[in-house]
């Protein structure tokens, strides 16, 4: 209208990360003049034990609209507490044959699936990629359990072997807030410092247990790894999530 100036507005983009105990925020950044920049912030929380650099740890992420962040970073930030009140150390029971069984059904369908064009080939992503050397050290023909606010993630290997089942499943809590169906990337993993090809990806109900076999994984192996699950969520109108999980593991006798 003449005679009158439009007000422009200027909206903010910031992040904000919980770690275990503690929440700070990123310096936020500033959209151009004149433009309107997306009002959603992210929010997430890494649950990592305190042991080596090569040890479990997971991450959840959620970006919801401004309105919705304060709510989010109350949760996620609630969760990385609970773990760190709880514990999240590592379980150790003896081997588990139907759990070798399921991984193993897994397998087949990976080794029908399409390699990669970038697989075995590519270098190991800096998540996910792991030294000849180090990791959590995990003895052979045991059942290996690590747990947090997160979820599950499940390891084993047979003494003498050439295999490695992995599993994973989202705790009912993270199941809660999620709407419709969880799209997994696909494992990327390496061996003694080689990248080797990515697993087979799912889209499926958020209580599905994610299931693989690293192969060929010997005694004294040592195997990074780093998944992907995104989904859809209900803390606000716009809000997307995800969990990263990752680490590396030294097999030994």
């Amino acid at each position: 209208m003449d005679g009158m100036r439009v007000r422009k507005n200027r909206m903010i983009a910031a992040v904000a990360v919980a770690t275990v105990g503690s929440l700070y925020w990123v310096a936020p950044a500033q959209a151009d003049r004149g433009r309107v920049a997306p009002a959603d912030v992210a929010v997430g929380s890494t649950v990592a034990a305190p042991s080596d650099s090569g040890s479990y740890s997971s991450t959840l992420t959620l970006t919801v609209d401004a309105a919705s962040a304060p709510q989010a970073r109350i949760l996620v930030d609630g969760l990385a507490r609970q773990t760190s009140a709880e514990g999240s150390a590592p379980i150790e029971a003896p081997f588990n044959e139907e759990f070798e069984a399921m991984a193993a059904a897994e397998e087949n369908e990976n080794a029908s699936a399409p390699k990669d064009a970038d697989g075995p080939s590519r270098a190991p992503d800096p998540g996910g990629g792991a030294p000849a050397s180090g990791g959590e050290q995990i003895r052979c023909n045991k059942f290996y359990m690590k747990t947090d606010t997160n979820g599950t993630f499940t390891y084993q290997h047979k003494c003498g072997g050439n295999t490695a089942p992995w599993g994973y499943k989202i705790t009912p809590t993270v199941q809660r807030i999620i709407v419709n169906n969880v799209s997994q990337r696909g494992m990327r993993w390496s061996l003694n410092g080689v990248a080797q090809r990515t697993m087979t990806g799912h889209n499926v109900e958020p209580g599905y247990h994610f299931h693989g076999t690293f192969k060929p994984v010997r005694d004294g192996d040592t195997v990074g790894y780093n998944d992907l699950i995104t989904f859809e969520c209900n803390v606000g109108p716009r809000c997307k999530g995800s969990i990263t999980i990752r680490g590396a593991i030294k097999n030994i006798r």
